[in-house]
């Protein structure tokens, strides 16, 4: 006698791992028990179907976990601080290179009004018509561009050792000439405020030439703290510092591993760098505006100091088209350039806390120091003959001298604020391994079902199957005679 489904089915229910189903099968038993069990059994299987869906959707939605740790070490690296003031030409004293500077910068300006280009256009080809004068507006920003010098800089220490205006690098950007801190092999071992770079600039405030309109209002400079073998980025990523304070900046440094895929927006394998040797998503940004300018205009903006392969455009190519390509570059979005965020970076992030600087007595001495250079800045009985000399209702009532001196100087304070780094991780909240054991421990706990179950279940349903073909009836050909 073949066997039939429902011997099969018995037979499986009393031999398998599956508890429960042996019994319903169960020979002699009310029918009343075997409806409990059934039921039972049914609601068993629909919290386990419930709970193994819940937890396939928790997956679908692709969660992560972010993990904060932080390492303490010795000493940790000092980074590249870069430095731009607000104002790109300094000292224009001839009112027809002034406007003609303003029309270059206006050319590229988001709030260009066209109905006065032909005005500003007059202005530029006046004054640049004239042979004696460079038409490349670099040339411009290295004359008249702010220098770091021993009249720009009044004091510099790092790690309460001097330095000077010899221990920064130029570079030329859209605000104009600025300069990196060389802290290449530069080691911090003590946090703290004073044990990082500390310096007094002169931001030069009384030679400032920006426009109202097209120009920059602000005073005083913007720093931007990277790592060493990043580009500065200090107009779209930098702090400012106002005149007439002191800028504490702590940093701290931060790696960041991030997440690609369906677990994350970053890609591992970004898109190469042109012009740098490490990708960073505000380099990709700025290779982009800068590969549409020498696209559309056959020629580099003045402010990519980084590309050597193209020639700069003069001022007639900026009023003809890399004026407006320059503007247009602007509303570039990260999909039309193809850049994405990086899945491993390193970064610093600052907390900035400011003071008045100098103080009414500190501030009275160097404005007297700055009036009458000829005494030095370090002569002690000069300083103490001051001060003793100093009745600010008499000398200086109306702060006169102290506010010019605030107007025109600010003091840098950069330092690490612990000697760690933290490092953020980015990881799937629920992997392949702990939901494949989510799966196995439901089964387990509401049905008792085990790997070695499923394997049962498997060879039933193969049972099934050959019980059902060998009952399905021969049919014969019928020969036609």
């Amino acid at each position: 006698m073949k066997p039939n489904a429902l011997d099969l089915f018995e037979k499986f229910t009393k031999r398998t791992t599956c508890h429960g189903l042996d019994q319903i099968t169960e020979q002699g038993r009310p029918t009343y028990i075997k409806f409990i069990w059934g039921l039972a059994l049914a609601v068993l299987f629909g919290g386990m179907c419930w709970q193994l869906t819940a937890r396939v959707l928790e997956y679908t939605e692709f969660s992560t976990d972010t993990k904060l740790h932080e390492e303490f070490a010795p000493y940790v690296e000092f980074p590249s601080i870069s430095i731009c003031n607000y104002n790109r030409f300094f000292n224009i004293t001839d009112h027809h290179e002034l406007a003609a500077v303003d029309g270059l910068i206006r050319l590229s300006s988001p709030a260009r009004l066209q109905s006065e280009d032909a005005l500003w256009e007059k202005y530029i080809r006046d004054y640049y018509q004239d042979s004696k004068h460079s038409i490349f507006l670099s040339d411009e920003v290295e004359k008249r561009g702010w220098q770091l010098s021993e009249q720009t800089i009044m004091k510099c220490t790092f790690h309460h050792k001097p330095c000077n205006y010899t221990s920064f690098s130029s570079f030329i950007t859209t605000m104009g000439k600025c300069f990196t801190f060389n802290s290449h092999e530069k080691k911090q071992s003590i946090p703290g405020d004073g044990h990082g770079l500390k310096i007094t600039l002169n931001v030069m405030q009384d030679l400032y030439s920006e426009h109202p309109d097209y120009g920059r209002p602000e005073a005083g400079v913007k720093v931007h703290v990277h790592p060493h073998d990043e580009p500065p980025m200090v107009e779209e990523l930098g702090t400012a510092v106002p005149a007439g304070t002191v800028g504490l900046i702590s940093i701290k440094k931060v790696e960041r591993e991030l997440m690609s895929g369906l677990w994350g927006i970053c890609n591992e394998n970004p898109k190469k760098m042109k012009y740098h040797h490490k990708y960073s998503f505000a380099e990709c940004m700025t290779e982009c505006r800068i590969g549409y300018v020498i696209k559309k205009c056959g020629c580099k903006p003045y402010w990519t100091y980084q590309v050597h392969d193209a020639l700069e455009c003069d001022v007639w190519n900026m009023i003809n088209c890399s004026g407006d390509a320059e503007a247009d570059s602007l509303n570039l979005t990260p999909d039309e350039c193809g850049c994405d965020q990086p899945c491993h970076s390193v970064g610093f992030v600052q907390a900035l806390s400011y003071a008045t600087y100098p103080g009414v007595l500190v501030g009275e001495i160097l404005a007297a120091d700055e009036e009458n250079p000829e005494k030095g800045s370090n002569d002690i009985e000069s300083h103490i003959m001051t001060a003793n000399e100093l009745n600010m209702s008499e000398i200086d009532p109306f702060r006169v001298k102290l506010n010019a001196y605030r107007d025109n100087h600010l003091m840098l304070d950069i330092f690490h604020e612990t000697l760690s780094f933290t490092r953020v991780t980015q990881s799937k909240k629920i992997t392949e391994m702990s939901l494949a054991s989510d799966f196995g421990g439901l089964l387990g706990l509401w049905l008792g079902i085990s790997v070695v179950t499923v394997a049962e279940i498997v060879q039933f349903f193969f049972q099934l199957l050959a019980a059902f073909l060998k009952k399905r009836p021969v049919v014969l050909p019928v020969e036609h005679v």
